[in-house]
């Protein structure tokens, strides 16, 4: 009982600095770059987004490596990967990750694993 008031304690620390207006306007502009709108979002595990499409995606800390895991949901596979790449590439150009994906001393590229 203690650790989940200690972990709505914290949630409520990290929503009080949020502010709502700009992370409705990053998520428009994310989901915007790959076509899409977005319909709901739910934090509870990451970030959750439901768009108007039918289709979702998640992101969300691993839980056990420094790592940023990402899933899409869509009507076929085809469309989840090319969703999934889609998003990748928005996330990777936010976080100005594209030339370490490329290490220069063998020119082989990083692994991106889908």
């Amino acid at each position: 009982m203690a650790r989940s008031r200690v972990r709505r304690a914290s949630e409520s620390a990290v929503a009080a600095q949020r502010k709502p207006g700009v992370d409705a306007a990053a998520r428009a502009g994310f989901l915007a770059a790959l076509g899409e709108v977005g319909t709901s979002s739910d934090q509870t595990d990451g970030l959750r987004l439901a768009l108007t499409s039918g289709r979702y995606l998640h992101l969300r800390p691993s839980g056990n490596a420094p790592e940023l895991r990402f899933h899409a949901e869509a009507e076929t596979a085809q469309a989840a990967v090319t969703l999934l790449a889609a998003g990748l590439g928005q996330v990777a150009k936010a976080l100005r990750l594209l030339p370490a994906l490329t290490p220069p001393e063998n020119g082989v590229p990083g692994r991106v694993r889908a």
